[in-house]
């Protein structure tokens, strides 16, 4: 699966729970977060690279997300990118 195909995947998805809501399982984002980054490649570069996609080609449904759950999930991923360098660094 491509990128750009993953991060479509992952932005339907929030578009999803943007729409219906959080599920009832989940008692806020936070707990929420421990589900949605298993959806994202489990190799760091290629999870930094899908969440690079979602921020660059998914703004829209990123900005309706912190609408909707006051909760900035762009800068959530900009951090991501940021510890899957800083893990990379150390395995390499």
């Amino acid at each position: 699966m491509t990128n750009d195909t993953w991060a479509a995947k992952v932005a339907t998805q929030l578009e999803h729970v943007v729409k219906h809501g959080m599920p009832d399982c989940y008692t806020g984002v936070e707990d929420w977060l421990f589900d949605f980054y298993p959806d994202l490649p489990w190799d760091p570069v290629e999870s930094a690279k899908v969440a690079h996609v979602l921020l660059i080609s998914h703004a829209g449904v990123l900005e309706a997300f912190q609408t909707r759950f006051a909760f900035d999930l762009a800068t959530e991923l900009k951090l991501h990118i940021y510890m899957s360098g800083e893990m990379l660094g150390k395995i390499l």
